[in-house]
């Protein structure tokens, strides 16, 4: 992967999601895109993947599936900037995806 592949491919994982259909430019960012289902299928197929897993995005319980499970965003820090939010971090091998969540009190729950 080149670096203007790379560049492309960063700015598709800080897009927000939206129900659009392809690709359409979001004027309050500047960089990023809203995307529909169809777009991440095509995404997928085109580049030989499963998922998408994405961050920077603030997720009540720590993480959510989007686009028929697809897609799933991660946010790794509880009580972000004073709210209430949950953390998550996600492990990957070759046979699932597992997803442990991080109570804002600090226990461990998966």
């Amino acid at each position: 992967m080149n670096s203007s592949e790379f560049n492309d491919l960063a700015e598709f994982m800080k897009v927000n999601k939206d129900k659009v259909h392809g690709f359409l430019s979001n004027s309050k960012r500047g960089t990023a895109f809203y995307y529909s289902t169809e777009a991440v299928d095509d995404f997928l197929k085109i580049n030989g993947l499963q998922y998408i897993l994405r961050g920077h995005e603030v997720m009540p319980l720590g993480y959510k599936y989007h686009m028929n499970g697809k897609v799933m965003t991660i946010f790794s820090s509880s009580r972000y900037c004073g709210e209430t939010n949950e953390a998550a971090c996600v492990f990957v091998d070759k046979e699932e995806i597992r997803v442990v969540k991080f109570e804002t009190h600090g226990r461990l729950v998966e």
